[in-house]
């Protein structure tokens, strides 16, 4: 069974700078969000472990998101693919969602792997609306995963051990940082995919109409660096502030 996996990507800003009363990342390097490289290596090496899969790298953006595109392909994506400009700028999870659901089905992809959330909007909501829009199962926050035939088993630890899910195919799976470790490209995998260019979708391309309110509309107010302690507490006088707690609780007791 020869299966596609579309890995949901986004190019993100190395930090974030306040400008007229908004965070935009404009003017700062941009990079491959690190948390959606763990899918991309989960999917290479289910590939080049034998598995008949096909694995498609997609992004919503400007053309200038497609460097991140191109270092999906060096990680291992066959193909890769943007939604672009009439996408529109902040699309909120709503919107993002609808957007990757219908690239999912373009391309027929059995299984949409994605990080648990993104470096810069941290919602973690994406993967749960995509699943959503598609009527899917969703296996969320997994470490690691693994098919066989039709079925995905992942495993996660939500904090009290690990716990094991399995869902039959079409699926969206989430994965975290931690477990499995993304590869660095080699330098002749990046300089083949410098030039590559990704299959370009518009928002009529996918049968899409983006409403007005599907777009964040929040202003910055203000934005402060979080003052530093005043003081370092050295070990000593660490024990003794505990010890001291540790009396007046037992004598309260």
């Amino acid at each position: 069974m020869h299966l596609t996996i579309l890995v949901p990507v986004k190019d993100v800003p190395a930090r974030l700078r306040l400008s007229g009363g908004a965070l935009t990342g404009h003017g700062v390097p941009h990079r491959l969000d690190p948390v959606h490289e763990v899918p991309l290596e989960w999917a290479r090496l289910l590939r080049d472990g034998g598995a008949a899969v096909r694995v498609v790298a997609m992004t919503l953006g400007p053309p200038g998101a497609t460097g991140a595109l191109q270092r999906a392909l060096a990680l291992g994506a066959d193909s890769i693919v943007r939604v672009g400009d009439d996408a529109p700028a902040g699309a909120d999870v709503r919107a993002t969602a609808r957007a990757i659901a219908a690239v999912a089905t373009r391309v027929g992809a059995d299984l949409v792997a994605c990080g648990y959330e993104s470096a810069d909007g941290s919602s973690g909501t994406v993967p749960a609306a995509v699943a959503a829009c598609l009527g899917v199962p969703l296996l969320s926050r997994a470490g690691q995963a693994a098919l066989d035939g039709g079925t995905l088993t992942v495993v996660r630890d939500l904090g009290g051990g690990p716990e094991r899910v399995t869902a039959p195919l079409p699926a969206v799976v989430s994965f975290v940082e931690g477990v499995i470790e993304p590869r660095r490209p080699a330098l002749r995998e990046l300089l083949r995919t410098k030039s590559a260019a990704p299959t370009a979708l518009s928002a009529d391309d996918l049968g899409l109409r983006l409403p007005e309110e599907a777009v964040r509309d929040v202003r910055v107010v203000k934005a402060e660096v979080p003052e530093r302690a005043a003081s370092v507490m050295g070990f000593d006088e660490g024990v003794d502030a505990l010890l001291a707690l540790l009396a007046g609780e037992a004598s309260g007791a």
